[in-house]
């Protein structure tokens, strides 16, 4: 966290940060402007940049749920699919009967009656 700090120009404020439990960039998403003030981050600059700083470390995380969320509902469609194509197939009634002249001509080609 300090290096990530020290990128910001905010590197001052670390100990103040870590003292109030704020020692990971994890424990930084849930930081509020009352938090900074509580630490004794009083000029408004650096609270905006921290709070954007914060915003930043946020996005990847929200995409990468989203991207999570997208494959999961793929997959469902995909299981979905191929289950219903797995479904044996049903006829709406009996298979069709061949008529008697139909059977008639089909035997005399075979040599029958």
């Amino acid at each position: 966290m300090v290096g990530w700090l020290s990128g910001l120009g905010l590197a001052a404020y670390e100990k103040q940060l870590v003292d109030d439990g704020f020692d990971t960039l994890d424990a930084l998403v849930n930081l509020t402007e009352e938090d900074m003030l509580h630490v004794g981050i009083s000029k408004t600059g650096h609270r905006k940049l921290l709070l954007r700083a914060v915003a930043s470390l946020q996005q990847p995380q929200l995409q990468v749920q989203q991207d999570h969320q997208q494959m999961a509902l793929q997959h469902q469609l995909q299981q979905q699919l191929l289950l219903s194509s797995e479904s044996p197939r049903r006829s709406s009634g009996p298979a069709p009967m061949l008529s008697s002249s139909t059977s008639s001509s089909r035997a005399a080609s075979f040599g029958g009656t």
